[in-house]
């Protein structure tokens, strides 16, 4: 119950080991890398060791990534998703570095992404199209009671022939107009409530009359843009639209069915992903002619595990030093909270607010149980604390969790017990009363709030106490111990002491 204590390593191996090392301190999840150039004196270092350059850009690598990135993204808008159910029942899959770096190496993503790429900018096209046939079908949906070639107006010679729509509003006066002139013929072949769409025919000699007369009734002239019978291009436009249906159909039914390249593409991204860490690391790294160097920081404990994977990553070609750390390093030293298994579901909420320093002490311990007891006081229900042990045990039980996830309910698990206790201290069941109560939330309060300011004080106290030990604890601060914590601690003492004599000797 405690910060990790952790030291730093220094790490020289050969140049062309380096990717193999990188890659097994990443597997290893147990180090953090820092920067070689602060653990290596310049004047010795120049002309020695230098930053690594990689031929490889990261920028590169994240384009990769991003493809992945992508093609993910746009698979999930088709690929069936499971439900939640589904998905917790099913366990959770582990890979090691070595099995990711095996796919991304042999699976063609690079042809998926482009293949899916084209399928998308398909798709686009097809909804374009689609909206296209549909406006054509609108018109040739007005056009369709015209029974011949509207062509067939181009070729004539002595006469003159056009389609086009006036307002119906302006139908009537445009008729008689029209039957004054003559040698014309006027058609509607749609009408509907604003408009009105004709077919008007006349001889060439009275085509100023009649041009005229148009103007005056706001006729525009449709241009109908293909060659057959409306009706029939109506027809081929459906046909159209449905063979554009169908393709859209069966691309989507190809994406549905894309679950295990889905997964595929998740694991290469993973790879990718640590690639790009890698990359970044390097800026991290000194190199000579055929050496490199790897500082970090590990935990004792892990310092087995650390040489396990190096030698592994150098076949023993390396040499690796420890070094304790100092005072002024304090601030930079990664923390790793160590604790017992029913006391580490509530580093979840340290770190919430921030962790402490490598000097100071793991607050998590101290918290739990004031969480634990504030918890099961808020909510004081022995119904609500056995329905919320009952749902988190099972679902640990019967569902695959991931890490976090499952000490969230645990979590939850402990907090569920001081609120049985404290359900059945106020004896409050789903809301419904005991015949026995040994607090009552509504005949009891005064006793109630003069518990709740017991167990505030208490904890006030018990804080104080920690920030008193942790100050003392170090050289220069052991002023701030006496005036920031203890000053406190003697007021707040001072008030309960003159609190109970007041309560004790009340005419004094």
């Amino acid at each position: 119950m405690a910060i990790a204590k952790m030291q730093k390593f220094s790490l020289l191996t050969f140049y062309d080991q380096k990717e193999a090392v990188l890659e097994q301190l990443q597997d290893f999840q147990g180090v953090e890398l820092l920067s070689s150039e602060k653990y290596y004196d310049s004047e010795e270092t120049t002309g020695v060791l230098a930053p690594v350059r990689e031929e490889q850009s990261e920028e590169e690598m994240e384009n990769q990534f991003g493809q992945v990135n992508w093609s993910l993204n746009f698979l999930e808008e088709y690929v069936p998703k499971k439900g939640m159910l589904a998905q917790l029942r099913q366990p959770i899959k582990k890979y090691t570095l070595q099995e990711l770096a095996e796919t991304a190496h042999t699976y063609p993503w690079q042809e998926l992404c482009q293949t899916l790429r084209k399928q998308d900018k398909r798709l686009r096209l097809i909804d374009q199209e689609k909206r296209d046939v549909l406006a054509q079908e609108a018109e040739l949906s007005i056009w369709k009671y015209f029974k011949e070639r509207p062509a067939v107006l181009k070729e004539l010679k002595k006469s003159g022939g056009m389609l086009g729509s006036i307002p119906t509003s302006e139908m009537a006066d445009f008729t008689t107009n029209s039957e004054k002139l003559p040698l014309v013929y006027v058609e509607t072949i749609y009408q509907s409530q604003t408009t009105t769409y004709l077919l008007v025919l006349f001889h060439k000699d009275v085509k100023e009359k009649v041009t005229t007369l148009l103007k005056k009734a706001a006729f525009e002239q449709y241009i109908y843009p293909y060659e057959g019978i409306p009706e029939e291009d109506l027809q081929t436009m459906k046909e159209k639209s449905q063979r554009l249906i169908d393709e859209e159909k069966e691309i989507k039914a190809a994406l549905r069915a894309m679950t295990n390249e889905q997964e595929t593409l998740r694991i290469v991204a993973e790879y990718l992903d640590g690639a790009i860490t890698r990359l970044k690391s390097n800026k991290m790294l000194l190199r000579s002619t055929h050496a490199v160097s790897i500082s970090g920081w590990v935990p004792v404990d892990g310092a087995a595990e650390l040489e396990k994977r190096i030698k592994k990553g150098t076949t023993d070609n390396y040499y690796l030093e420890y070094q304790e750390v100092t005072e002024k390093e304090i601030a930079d030293v990664p923390i790793l909270l160590e604790n017992a298994r029913w006391i580490k579901p509530f580093e979840g909420l340290v770190r919430m607010y921030s962790l402490p320093q490598y000097d100071e002490l793991d607050p998590t311990p101290f918290m739990a149980p004031f969480y634990m007891v504030a918890f099961g006081m808020m909510v004081a229900d022995f119904g609500y604390g056995l329905l919320l042990f009952l749902a988190t045990f099972l679902g640990k039980k019967l569902f695959h969790l991931s890490k976090g996830l499952e000490q969230n309910l645990t979590l939850f698990q402990l907090c569920s017990i001081p609120t049985i206790i404290w359900g059945l201290i106020y004896g409050n069941f789903f809301g419904f009363e005991f015949s026995f109560q040994l607090l009552s939330a509504q005949d009891d309060v005064n006793q109630i709030l003069v518990l709740s300011v017991i167990f505030g004080y208490i904890q006030i106290m018990f804080g104080l106490a920690l920030k008193f030990y942790i100050l003392w604890k170090k050289k220069d601060q052991k002023l701030a111990a006496m005036f920031q914590a203890g000053s406190w601690i003697v007021f707040l003492i001072s008030v309960v002491f003159v609190a109970a004599g007041m309560l004790l000797f009340p005419d004094t």
